[in-house]
């Protein structure tokens, strides 16, 4: 049976402000890098008129997966709760309310954001000022329950801190599958820097959200300073999606968003 192939392409930039052929060579680089990792070698990729082609000999789904932004933040979490919207005129919702240490810099407008925000459809993922809180959805919720949404704040760490990703089987259970991340020095520095000060505070609040292209994959909780320069990121349900994600993270993230436009299967597919 002949393997399907695939072309899927995406808009750069906008007829105002185009992108730069700089901009275009490294995203080019990156869904590269990121092609290699997933295991896609055979992957073409192609630009024209500020439009980037990717083909190969796999579905068009695993090609699109490559042109994720691969934005990573590290936040503390100031509040979590049910991800569905409040009712009208009952402030924010939850056993988790927003107020205390590390809410202060939480406006009203966020506040009434985070109370509106329902991520029972997926929700729409956040794309933030790394200093500034920030209202998000999980990537997944519990069996039969949307997925949590969250009060995350300022970003301790950003994708700027990370050296390496890679995937690999949780060496406690031998099943689930992790992505470990290796900072920088100055990345490490502030990983333990953050974990150490959030571990003296109550639940949820000693939590710290790994958010990836605006959703929360993991919120572990911190009991006290890490060794180390590397953090284990929990959140992938199977090897596939922990080596995506590796590899989205190892590449660093895209230099331009990209706008998915269309994929169609070629001829001999």
């Amino acid at each position: 049976m002949t393997a399907e192939r695939s072309a899927v392409t995406f808009a750069t930039g906008s007829r105002a402000t185009p992108a730069s052929a700089q901009d275009l060579r490294r995203s080019v680089a990156v869904l590269r890098e990121r092609a290699k990792g997933t295991g896609l070698t055979g992957t073409r990729i192609g630009t024209r008129g500020g439009a980037l082609t990717l083909t190969g000999p796999y579905a068009a789904d695993r090609l699109r997966a490559l042109g994720a932004p691969g934005s990573l933040t590290l936040r503390p979490v100031l509040a979590v709760d049910r991800g569905v919207a409040s009712p009208a005129g009952s402030g924010t919702p939850g056993t988790n309310p927003v107020g205390g240490t590390g809410a202060e810099g939480v406006s009203a407008a966020l506040r009434a954001r985070y109370a509106a925000l329902d991520c029972s459809h997926g929700g729409t993922p956040a794309a933030a000022d790394p200093r500034a809180p920030v209202a998000v959805c999980a990537a997944h919720g519990p069996l039969g329950e949307p997925p949590e949404k969250y009060l995350l704040g300022p970003a301790v760490l950003t994708g700027h801190d990370v050296t390496s990703a890679e995937s690999l089987q949780d060496p406690a259970t031998g099943a689930l599958w992790l992505v470990r991340l290796r900072f920088t020095a100055a990345g490490g520095t502030a990983y333990a820097d953050a974990a150490a000060r959030l571990a003296r505070h109550p639940a949820p609040r000693d939590e710290l959200a790994t958010v990836v292209d605006g959703t929360v994959l993991s919120a572990p909780a911190m009991t006290g300073e890490p060794t180390g320069r590397t953090a284990l990121l929990h959140g992938s349900r199977t090897e596939t999606e922990a080596r995506n994600l590796a590899a989205e993270l190892d590449s660093g993230a895209l230099p331009i968003p990209l706008r998915f436009t269309g994929a169609r299967r070629l001829p001999g597919g």
